[in-house]
């Protein structure tokens, strides 16, 4: 499995009401923490996410030798691709204090007419919210008041 980091970025106020994390994910060596979300949303922010599912077919392609760890593999051209289960994204997400709002697997078929091919594709899609009533915990930034808009580095 990749390991976690988390992410260095400063934001002047916590703004954010909706952040993408698009097929960003499962490229990484080190994934990002649901808690760095966390803490530059404002409540009731929300994190819309898709990335590679659970046996999608670029998965099942594989060899052992591209295996680094449970759903996390290697390419030949030394990228890293994790494959998401719901169960595992889920629990990112509401360990770091979202709610679930929804998190289910979008499955495509690719046609390659040329060569007569059709293959599965199995890709992650979730949306996690940020309960309204939540308070900014340790970490990048924490509020005074959402009225003066200031902020405490």
């Amino acid at each position: 499995m990749p390991t976690f980091m988390e992410t260095s970025v400063n934001f002047s106020w916590k703004c954010q009401c909706v952040l993408l994390l698009i097929y960003v994910q499962s490229t990484q060596s080190c994934l990002i923490q649901p808690k760095s979300p966390f803490q530059v949303l404002k409540p009731g922010g929300v994190v819309l996410f898709r990335d590679y599912g659970l046996y999608d077919h670029a998965m099942l392609r594989f060899k052992s030798a591209s295996k680094l760890g449970d759903n996390f593999y290697v390419r030949q051209d030394g990228t890293r691709s994790y494959f998401f289960s719901k169960e595992f994204l889920a629990k990112l997400f509401e360990e770091a204090g979202f709610q679930s709002v929804v998190n289910e697997y979008v499955l495509r078929e690719t046609v390659n007419k040329k060569e007569g091919l059709c293959v599965a594709r199995v890709f992650l899609q979730s949306k996690f919210i940020k309960p309204a009533n939540s308070q900014t915990g340790s970490g990048l930034l924490s509020y005074k008041s959402s009225k003066e808009g200031k902020r405490e580095d």
